[in-house]
C-alpha cells in the first residue's frame, strides 16, 4: 500500500469534496508536517488549489486524509508546511 510522503501535494479523489460557500476548485491535500520518512496512511493536510492557496474554510487547520481519498499516481512535490497559520 502506499504512503503519504512529506512535501508532497495530492490530487483528491473526489476533487469537489471541499467544494462549500467558502470555495471551490480546492480539489488537493497538502501534506502538513514533516513525516519523518514514516509509512502513514492517514495524515493531516491542507485543502489547497492547485496553486497551494489554501482552502478559506478550511484555513485554520488541516484535516485528516486517508491514502483512498488521493490520487497518488498525480501527486507532486510541494514546499513543506506546517500547522501555523503562515505556512512556516
Amino acid at each position: 500500500m502506499s504512503s503519504f510522503r512529506t512535501g508532497t501535494t495530492y490530487p483528491l479523489v473526489e476533487p469537489d469534496s471541499f467544494d462549500d460557500d467558502y470555495g471551490e476548485g480546492y480539489g488537493f491535500a497538502r501534506v502538513a508536517g514533516d513525516l519523518h520518512d514514516l509509512p502513514m496512511t492517514m495524515v493531516d493536510c491542507w485543502i489547497v488549489n492547485r496553486e497551494g492557496d489554501r482552502h478559506p474554510g478550511y484555513d485554520q487547520c488541516p484535516v485528516p486524509v486517508r491514502i483512498p481519498d488521493v490520487d497518488t499516481g498525480n501527486a507532486f512535490a510541494s514546499p513543506v508546511v506546517g500547522y501555523e497559520d503562515d505556512e512556516s
